[in-house]
This record gives structure tokens, sequence and C-alpha cells, in this order.
């Protein structure tokens, strides 16, 4: 089965969870560039052939990066062994910090701008391990502290396969746990606090916001829940 990245004829450096750019801009694309023109073309081109190793990959545009997002992995040893495979079969410079973990991220080192998506010559990495959801010292941690976090992406979807509209810690059971940490968000958001919330699991009422509203409905619901396995 296909399984990501043919990264590097160069390096790659690996950072912690929000990496800074990786390469200043220069004057390139020079005859020797490679230029790749849509997210099919920069998938082929980041995919190793003949891995055991399942995934599932996302791409994010931005102004002056791409991210790819590997997601569906099953293990952390899966990182540890695609970045294997990477440096057996394309060699290149390889370096972690901090150990690998579900989230670790990762910048592609790309010297002189050579390989470019278009305009932009910055690519960064992420992995995710299915229900593990750690910080960048691989800390648990939970929804609404990735809320936070993660400043470039939603990163709940990637890492739970299965996501219950209100279950805003994702233990897989809707509790008044939940209600109470969409109250939490909603006092964050009230006093300017920036976070990247997943609506599923955080917007129960489905009107495009977070507020003490989807906290009663939530808790609406656990009643209703309570009641029926009561009987």
């Amino acid at each position: 089965m296909k399984k990501i990245i043919s990264l590097l004829t160069t390096g790659i450096i690996f950072t912690g969870m929000c990496p800074s750019a990786v390469c200043a801009e220069s004057e390139y694309p020079t005859k020797d560039t490679l230029v790749l023109n849509t997210f099919d073309e920069v998938r082929d081109y980041f995919t190793l052939e003949d891995t055991d190793i399942d995934y599932k990959i996302d791409f994010i545009e931005e102004e002056d990066s791409c991210t790819m997002i590997v997601y569906g992995l099953k293990d952390v040893q899966d990182i540890s062994d695609m970045i294997r495979e990477y440096k057996n079969n394309n060699g290149g410079a390889l370096s972690s910090y901090p150990e690998y973990h579900s989230g670790i991220s990762m910048g592609y080192s790309n010297e002189n701008h050579w390989l470019r998506y278009n305009d932009i010559s910055h690519f960064y990495f992420y992995f995710f391990v299915d229900n593990t959801l750690t910080d960048f010292l691989q800390n648990d941690i939970s929804p609404l502290e990735a809320a936070s976090q993660y400043k470039r992406f939603d990163v709940i979807p990637y890492v739970y396969p299965e996501l219950i509209s209100g279950d805003a810690d994702c233990d897989g059971k809707i509790t008044s746990a939940d209600a109470s940490e969409v109250l939490s968000a909603y006092s964050m958001l009230s006093t300017g606090k920036k976070l990247t919330l997943n609506s599923t699991i955080f917007d129960y009422n489905n009107d495009g916001r977070v507020d003490s509203n989807d906290a009663s409905a939530i808790l609406a619901k656990y009643a209703e829940l309570s009641t029926t396995r009561n009987n």
C-alpha cells in the first residue's frame, strides 16, 4: 500500500508543534526547480511505495506554506518505522526533537527552494495516531487544550476516527463533563482567546457559535440518555 513521503534528497528537521520557516525566500525557481501544481502532484511526490503502514493524508495550502497531515496511524511506532523507510530508501539527514509522538510536526528542509508548490517552497508535516491526542511534549491533552495549542488547523478529525456530536472531551459518550468543556470554551472565547474549535463536538446546536446554549442542550441530552438507561 502507498505510504507517505519520499521525503528527502535533502534533510528533514523535526520541530515542535509550531515549526518555524525552514528557509528564507530567494529568487528561485531556477531551471533545476521542480514545480508541483496540484495537491495530487504533491501527494504523489511525498509518497513512498511498498510499505505495510496504513495512513491517510490531507493537504492544507496556506499563504506562504503547505501543510501535509498524515493520519490514521495505529501506533507511534508507525511514525519511526516510516522515517526509517524514508532514510533507507532515499537517504538524507533525519533528526527528531522531541521523540516521536502523535502530533509531531516536521519541517521539510528544501534547500535553495528547488521544490515548490506553485509559488510556495515551505512544507510542513504532521503525523497523528488514532485516538492519541498529545502536545509537543507528549503530554495527553483535551480537545479544548488542543484547540488553543494547534494553530494551523482543527486537529480533532485527524485524531478521532469517529466523532459524536456534543462529545466535547471525545471519550465516546455524552456526559455532564462535555457541557462543562463547552462552557469553558465559551468562557475562553468571551475573553478573546483564539481557539480552533471542532464544530461537531462543541457546536452542539449547530448554529455556528459555541456558547452556553450548546452546553444546555448537551445537559438536556445527557439527562435524556440517563433516563433511558435507567428505565
